[in-house]
């Protein structure tokens, strides 16, 4: 089954992962950190009728250190938890965690940690937890995170600083806005960063289109806020290694 956020990608094809703008990391915190996003989204038919809805949480927690061919590396591991409405259907649940190992110096803004993964564990649940095959077709797994785990676009602007409220707390944000544009169709993102933020994201969203001979195929929309952060993580597969 496709990662919680890849479910969308069944109603709209994703573009070449070469064409991916960041995601959800940008900085490297202390080992330890974590950041609870708030995630809401929705697919589109070409006419705009909304097929599905998405929402629920993902949280990026730093869960260990380790060294691999003198390369100092980090655990990451993303936990989501998701609700999907279909139109005509009842809500289902979705559950799913990644354990991933990544150097660290791919950790960072203008880096592409998801293809530079040199462990990967991946479930529904922690019982049901594997370690995945990079060398095999499990290595898809890691492929499907390119909409949170991923390189620059190259069209990129810079937004001025903004006040962003969130809960009960104020975020000085610089942004950005990026977007890339092929024969598959358009990827648009904005990002708003502040140091202050564990992995330096407060908000990301995206909105992706398929089009095929100039026509739209369909649309998605996705929206990330943080709502929680810490800096006591604890792995929810501490065995995984």
């Amino acid at each position: 089954m496709k990662n919680a956020i890849a479910v969308l990608g069944l109603l709209v094809a994703s573009l070449p992962s070469t064409t991916m703008a960041e995601g959800l990391i940008h900085q490297l915190p202390a080992d330890g950190a974590w950041i609870r996003f708030e995630v809401v989204g929705k697919a589109q038919a070409a006419d705009g009728t909304v097929r599905v809805s998405i929402k629920g949480t993902q949280t990026i927690r730093s869960v260990g250190r380790a060294t691999v061919d003198g390369q100092p590396c980090r655990w990451i591991e993303l936990d989501s938890k998701m609700t999907f409405e279909r139109a005509g259907a009842k809500p289902s649940e979705f559950t799913e965690i990644f354990k991933l190992l990544i150097p660290e110096k791919y950790l960072e803004a203008g880096q592409n940690p998801r293809e530079h993964v040199l462990k990967a564990y991946r479930g529904q649940t922690v019982e049901n937890l594997k370690e995945l095959n990079l060398k095999s077709s499990d290595e898809r797994s890691i492929a499907s995170l390119d909409e949170i785990f991923h390189a620059p676009l190259e069209k990129t602007t810079e937004l001025p600083a903004k006040e962003l409220v969130i809960g009960k707390r104020k975020w000085t944000c610089k942004g950005s806005q990026a977007e890339a544009t092929d024969t598959a169709g358009t990827f648009k993102t904005e990002t708003r960063f502040s140091k202050d933020a564990p992995f330096g994201i407060v908000t990301y969203k995206y909105e992706k289109q398929r089009i095929r001979n100039g026509a739209s195929l369909g649309s998605r929309q996705m929206e990330w806020k943080l709502v929680e952060s810490g800096k006591a993580a604890r792995s929810a597969a501490p065995d995984a290694k």
